[in-house]
């Protein structure tokens, strides 16, 4: 029963696979865990010869009263279905007298479309066409005599019971003489705990039409899967459960082959079960009898190529080597790469029958969902400086290796190891874990590892050992491994240098199939842009507007190393600090530096960018800002300067008065008063309409407006006439307003505030002070 529907209480994930007698014959239950076996008292005495799997050199001997029967070893299609060729079955919806169907249930014919078809496609694809399984569903409920409760299963007599109850109940309708089994789906509301297979011995088999009835599975509402029928038809043919049940709970607690075989949690088959059900050929199978050689295998979803490497250990044991590669074909994996199990006929179904030597036991953070519930998903060794490549195994003393791969063939050799004690064994972390690293530098402390032999001593040179090399490699986060070493103490070393991301990295050393896992945080130290502001107004609005060529201020932290300001002309990069403006077509600019501290940048906005949504990123010796800034580019974008630079208050400028004469007499509109420590507005003399007064103001986005007419000040409700507006001439980005004369209304005005339009767009509110 297939075990990883996580969903579904445990209770409900065991397949009990039943053999049991119709006919008054002495019998005996056998019980494995969850497989319950019924057996005449006395074994046959006569049989089929069992095919062999693999090789004739590397067959497995099976054991018991019953060689054949259920094992991992050969199958002796006496007992089982046969697993070639076609087949028929005939499919019963079946309700009891206590789990009626209901309205709302699933009609017959929807249950048989997600669950008959697909479950053939899995079949036919697995078994190269080689199965070909012919679904006949009898659309009709059929009523059973009893609740599902009433066969506990535990006797003959149940399941003799059962199988006649399901007979007697269609035989109106089927010819069951004209089908090779018996396919249930239970209806929605029984409740059965698991999906089960029920295989009778010949001498105990069931009649129906004057055949011989031996073969049923049923299917219980909560695991209606096309892949569980198919793992349930398995059984049929002689194939065990693959996982590894709880002594204490009878859960499935451990899945030991993950999603390598669909006896598991997968859904593809391993090269040991698709030999067994004579789906590939025993010449497809490389029998390394002598306990080493070498083999070049093809990944196990495909018809042809070599299969697997075997090498046999004992009668009853052998370890197995065979390429898998994910995809649609063997889907559900989730890596690919050669695994090293080892199958052994002496153990039962539940009992995990095959062990996976696994490489390692975690994978990359975004495929852990991979991991749920199976421990091994991550089990495959692969080629290459970052890959386990080797898997040692104690006893045996055999070196298992994947030494290279060409496309999706890989190139596998088995060698015994004559001094296994000196083998690299053991890791121990000596320096340069958990360490503290900015983005983009080399970690202060290389990764040290110790390297020690079975007998606990250094391995001098470990980094160049001929069975086991120490390999390292980036597991999580973004860094590159610059340089290894190792010294004749035993200790091997790797310098890491970090990336552009803050996430932990995580680096994995392994020597064989021996682990050690270092962890490197990251000190960010990148620049953090807090907010931007237009150069002059310094106003936190939503949407803060600037224009080309106008100045702009960003604030925030880390954003320069120390202060530096810049004389026209303004660069690009200064004190190692960039800003670039993404625009609203994507082209970025370097921004014009002007100021640059660790808590503010003031700089230009490039006259090249396009108006809309842009948006500003910092980068410095640490990297590049992780967040942008939003700032919107328009044509203009006014802002007046003020004296105190807080973006209100007294505006900077000054006042020209014509004399009579014909000179200027230019006057301060402002003074700083050192007790306040701030600048305040001196009062302006309106004086006599024969000395008119002018205003000179200095801003910033303006200088892009289309005519000098859509410029507009207004004093006290008064249009004050503009006489220009542009660029101030002397400082890039820096912009002048000249307007007057004032007109004599104003006289004894006091403080006036005002704002610049210019194209609508208003700047922000500043004072001057007439009298």
């Amino acid at each position: 029963m297939r075990h990883f529907r996580a969903i579904l209480p445990l209770s409900l994930l065991f397949a009990t696979v039943l053999f049991a007698a119709d006919q008054p014959v002495e019998g005996r239950i056998i019980q494995r865990g969850h497989v319950v076996i019924g057996v005449p008292a006395t074994p046959p005495k006569t049989s089929t010869q069992p095919r062999q799997a693999p090789a004739a050199p590397c067959a497995l001997q099976s054991t018991g009263d019953f060689p054949g029967l259920f094992t991992a070893a050969a199958t002796d299609y006496t007992y089982h279905l046969r697993s070639t060729g076609s087949l028929r079955g005939v499919v019963l919806f079946v309700e009891f007298p206590n789990a009626r169907t209901q309205p709302t249930d699933k009609s017959t014919q929807a249950l048989f479309d997600e669950l008959g078809p697909p479950s053939n496609k899995i079949l036919a694809g697995l078994s190269f066409n080689k199965l070909r399984v012919d679904l006949t569903p009898i659309h009709k409920w059929y009523l059973m005599p009893r609740d599902f409760s009433a066969y506990p299963m535990r006797t003959y007599g149940d399941l003799r019971n059962f199988f006649r109850d399901v007979i007697a109940a269609a035989d109106a309708d089927v010819a069951f003489n004209t089908f090779d089994f018996v396919t249930l789906i239970a209806s929605q509301s029984a409740v059965i705990d698991a999906a089960q297979a029920f295989v009778l011995l010949p001498e105990v088999a069931a009649q129906a039409d004057g055949a011989n009835l031996r073969f049923m599975t049923i299917i219980p509402r909560g695991l209606r899967f096309p892949d569980v029928l198919a793992h349930e038809q398995l059984h049929l043919h002689g194939l065990q459960d693959l996982y590894l049940l709880d002594a204490n709970t009878s859960d499935a607690a451990v899945q030991p082959f993950g999603r390598w075989d669909i006896m598991s949690a997968g859904y593809g088959l391993t090269a040991w079960h698709k030999e067994k059900l004579g789906w590939i050929e025993p010449s497809q199978i490389t029998c390394l009898s002598a306990g080493s050689g070498e083999a070049t295998l093809s990944p196990v979803h495909t018809a042809t190529g070599n299969k697997a490497a075997v090498v046999p250990i004992s009668p009853t044991r052998v370890f197995v080597m065979e390429a898998r590669e994910s995809n649609a074909l063997d889907s559900g994996l989730c890596e690919s790469g050669v695994l090293v199990y080892s199958v052994d006929s002496t153990i039962d179904s539940g009992d995990g029958p095959f062990r996976l030597r696994p490489a390692k036991t975690t994978g990359p953070a975004p495929l852990r969902s991979c991991l749920t519930p199976e421990p091994n998903a991550y089990a495959a060794y692969e080629t290459g400086p970052t890959s386990v490549s080797q898997h040692f195994e104690p006893g045996p003393n055999l070196l298992f290796e994947v030494t290279g791969k060409q496309q999706s063939n890989y190139t596998v050799r088995v060698r015994p190891i004559a001094n296994p004690g000196a083998l690299p064994r053991r890791l121990v972390k000596v320096s340069g874990d958990n360490q503290l690293t900015p983005l983009n530098r080399d970690v202060a402390q290389p990764l040290t590892v110790r390297v020690l032999d079975g007998n606990g001593q250094p391995v001098p040179s470990p980094s160049t050992n001929e069975f086991m090399p120490v390999r390292w490699a980036v597991i999580a986060g973004s860094a590159t491994i610059t340089n290894t070493a190792s010294d004749s103490s035993g200790n091997a070393t790797a310098t890491i240098r970090t990336g552009n991301s803050t996430a932990t990295i995580g680096i994995r050393v392994t020597v064989g199939s021996v682990a050690e896992f270092f962890t490197i945080r990251i000190d960010d130290t990148r620049p953090v842009p807090t907010a931007v502001f237009n150069g002059a107004t310094l106003a936190p609005l939503p949407i803060v507007a600037a224009a080309p060529e106008s100045w702009v201020v960003l604030k925030g932290t880390r954003l320069a190393a120390t202060t530096q300001i810049a004389d026209p002309p303004y660069p690009e990069t200064l004190a190692g600090t960039t800003v670039t403006l993404r625009d609203s077509r994507g082209t970025a600019f370097r921004a014009p530096l002007h100021f640059v501290s660790p808590g503010q940048l003031n700089f230009l906005i490039p006259s090249g960018a396009a108006s809309g949504t842009a948006h500003l990123s910092i980068t410095t010796p640490e990297g590049t800002s992780a967040t942008t800034q939003r700032i919107e580019i328009r044509a203009v974008a006014p802002g007046l300067f003020t004296a105190n630079a807080t973006g209100n208050g007294v505006v900077a400028g000054f006042a020209n008065r014509l004399l009579t004469s014909g000179d200027i007499a230019s006057i301060p509109l402002f003074a700083y008063d050192e007790a306040a420590r701030t600048f305040h507005n001196l009062p302006l003399d309106l004086g006599s309409p024969s000395e008119p007064l002018y205003l000179v103001l200095y801003g910033t986005g303006i200088r892009n407006r289309s005519s000098l007419d859509r410029v507009r000040v207004s004093l006290r409700g008064l249009d004050i006439p503009v006489l220009y507006a542009g660029p101030q001439g002397q400082y890039p980005g820096l912009d002048q307003i000249n307007i007057g004369p004032l007109p004599p209304e104003l006289r004894n005005a006091g403080q006036l505030a005002f704002q610049v339009e210019v194209e609508g767009e208003l700047s922000n509110r500043v004072t001057i002070d007439v009298f």
